[in-house]
């Protein structure tokens, strides 16, 4: 009886450990592979892309130097990364937009990946989106810094004024529960952006239209079937396309140019950040965003950061809400807070049917600010070089540049 008994158990203590051993190989396996999709341009987390700065396969550190293009959620979208990859050849170009995220923000995540992932993986390059939203810091509960406080096992950001501005250093224990949390909970996501790098790896553009024109793939997505199993935006992009949006590190690639009574009606509501915004005192606030921009200027000349400031578009809807003046008041104001970093002026560069929202651009008009923002740092670059009589290198000039509006804004 004893050894059936014991025989049971063994088997049975058998049977879980070639379970637990497979569970762990396949997640190693999406591990490596997620790894691999990374390091080769493919974006997570897109419904959260403040956790992007988590990962250290994003932040390699030991290969060409990193053009950063960063800012709130207008940076994200409004900044194409493929367009400076063209324009800097031999750099490689990162994403690095938060959605909601400000100066606060951007500050803590340059500290965080000098810290936690190396000087090295500190870029040559930074390109920074700002908009009035983001010097208020608005809103008050920022996804980024929740972030790092739930997920990272070294950081959060300070909770308040007695401890400085920056990151503070998490006890050990928190930080090994936060690593273990980050490991259980956001790992779904970040495989099936691997899976959909693999799927562009696997099917290229041609067989993917190949296969969306055959018979039996290309019947069953124009069926009845099709229409109710399959997402819209892969029945008409087909499988490549569609993987490769996946893989994106923008989020509304495939949206659509909202009306402007919704809008409306959003940007009037005076519980939303939108309001927060217009009620935002600049002068009374100028010293607290002097103080923010003054240790961003003073990290980017510290770690050789040649840094460009864009004042990202913004719809009409938005522009012709605040208070009388208050465009004029803050384009001056980014000249002399920037200071000497060089600022480029684009608040109302984009007509209104360019924007998707309030201030995320349709990819047309992102495709315009993106062009205007490299045409202005290669002024810039020239004209430091004709200055100095050397090749470019790192350090700005106070420049102001102001591009001219489209029509129909």
């Amino acid at each position: 009886m004893f050894t059936r008994d014991f025989s049971r158990l063994r088997l049975a203590c058998s049977t879980l450990g070639v379970i637990a051993v497979t569970g762990l190989v396949v997640l190693e396996g999406l591990q490596a592979l997620a790894r691999t999709a990374e390091s080769s341009g493919a974006y997570p987390y897109q419904e959260e892309d403040w956790l992007r700065y988590l990962l250290p396969s994003l932040w390699p550190g030991d290969r060409q130097p990193l053009v950063l293009l960063t800012g709130p959620s207008t940076a994200r979208e409004n900044l194409l990364g493929e367009e400076f990859a063209a324009a800097f050849p031999g750099h490689r170009v990162f994403q690095g937009g938060i959605s909601a995220g400000t100066l606060t923000d951007i500050m803590a995540s340059l500290q965080y990946v000098e810290r936690v992932h190396g000087p090295e993986a500190l870029p040559e390059i930074m390109v920074l989106g700002v908009s009035p939203r983001f010097l208020a810091e608005v809103p008050a509960d920022r996804p980024f810094a929740i972030g790092l406080n739930q997920y990272s096992r070294w950081y959060r950001v300070p909770d308040g004024p007695r401890d400085g501005f920056g990151l503070v250093r998490k006890p050990v224990l928190r930080g090994l529960l936060a690593e273990a949390r980050f490991l259980t909970r956001k790992q779904p996501a970040r495989y099936r952006t691997a899976l959909a790098w693999l799927v562009t790896r696997a099917i290229g553009p041609e067989a993917s239209e190949r296969l969306w024109a055959s018979p039996v793939a290309g019947g069953f997505v124009r069926s009845g079937l099709g229409e109710r199993f399959l997402p819209p935006r892969l029945r008409e992009l087909g499988i490549h396309e569609f993987a490769r949006e996946r893989i994106s590190p923008q989020k509304y690639l495939g949206s659509w140019h909202l009306d402007a009574p919704g809008l409306e009606r959003w940007v009037d509501d005076p519980e939303s950040f939108w309001g927060q915004v217009r009620r935002w005192d600049l002068a009374g606030d100028s010293l607290a965003v002097r103080r923010r921009a003054l240790a961003l200027i003073a990290f980017a000349e510290a770690h050789r950061i040649d840094t460009y400031v864009v004042n990202l578009p913004e719809r009409s809807i938005g522009r012709v809400r605040h208070a009388p003046g208050f465009d004029a008041r803050f384009r001056r104001y980014l000249t002399s807070v920037f200071e000497p970093l060089p600022v480029l002026d684009l608040r109302d560069f984009l007509a209104d049917a360019e924007f998707r929202d309030v201030e995320h651009a349709l990819p047309e008009g992102a495709r315009r600010v993106t062009r205007q923002v490299i045409a202005f740092m290669e002024e810039v670059i020239q004209a430091r070089a004709a200055r100095l009589a050397l090749p470019p290198a790192h350090g700005s000039t106070p420049v102001q540049w102001t591009a001219q509006p489209a029509g129909g804004s």
